[in-house]
């Protein structure tokens, strides 16, 4: 089981990230079980069927808006946001949103590519698990 850092800790992940490729249609994605977290697109378009189920959560990108996940923060468990290269800032200013305007407590977590440089700069917008 891949490990990941909480609460300045380092523990076992218990999620999955889904990474479905962009030539499958959102319908057709085969959703494991166990705890998922979907991309933004596939949660959209299968948000009910991924609400019954309990256990799911949502990455975003960083050129996606939090506002279409504004109706489900509560009940979200965890939303992780994807650093696809570590120059790329873009998930700093969607994790801010998260916190500052959309007042979400849940998990923040990045993944993609995130270097252990980063995350005091992390920690200050939000992050608290990588």
């Amino acid at each position: 089981m891949p490990e990941i850092i909480r609460a300045s800790a380092v523990v076992a992940d218990n999620w999955q990230i889904l990474r479905p490729g962009p030539e499958t249609p959102n319908a057709e994605v085969e959703i494991p079980a166990g705890r998922v977290v979907v991309p933004l697109t596939l949660w959209m378009e299968r948000h009910a069927e991924l609400t019954a189920r309990g256990e799911a959560a949502v990455w975003l990108a960083g050129a996606d808006d939090p506002a279409p996940i504004a109706p489900w923060l509560l009940q979200l468990p965890l939303v992780a946001v994807d650093f696809p290269k570590f120059t790329d800032g873009r998930g700093y200013s969607v994790a801010f949103l998260l916190r500052s305007r959309f007042g979400y407590r849940g998990e923040l977590r990045a993944i993609g590519d995130v270097l252990p440089d980063q995350l005091f700069f992390m920690r200050r917008v939000g992050f608290d698990s990588f």
